[in-house]
């Protein structure tokens, strides 16, 4: 029983792996975001700033922000990125494991 409770737990995302099911998923998400969007005709705004009282200010700015960030991240990646071997025999990762436990898993399965 233990190992049907694993493999659900590991398999929670792979319904996402079927290419149709995640167009569906990404088009729910265009629905709602534009649901959101339009909802912007149904409230009263009280604006405190002259931007404030455009059409759908909130969600463009939010969207224009998000995709600075993504392109400030790709140029600050550039000043931070390190060699693979940067931290060289002091990572936890270099050390030497004994031969013996490196395929245990595989071997005790039953």
């Amino acid at each position: 029983m233990e190992e049907k409770e694993l493999n659900k737990s590991k398999n929670f995302f792979s319904w996402l792996e079927d290419p149709k099911k995640t167009q569906i998923l990404i088009l729910i998400f265009v629905i709602f975001c534009a649901g959101l969007f339009f909802a912007d005709f149904f409230y009263d705004r009280h604006p405190h700033f002259s931007a404030d009282k455009i059409f759908g200010f909130y969600a463009i700015y939010g969207f224009l922000m998000f995709t600075f960030i993504i392109f400030a991240s790709k140029v600050l990646r550039f000043f931070v990125i390190r060699s693979e071997n940067f931290y060289g025999e002091k990572a936890v990762d270099s050390e030497e494991h004994p031969k013996e436990q490196i395929n245990m898993g595989e071997d005790n399965v039953s």
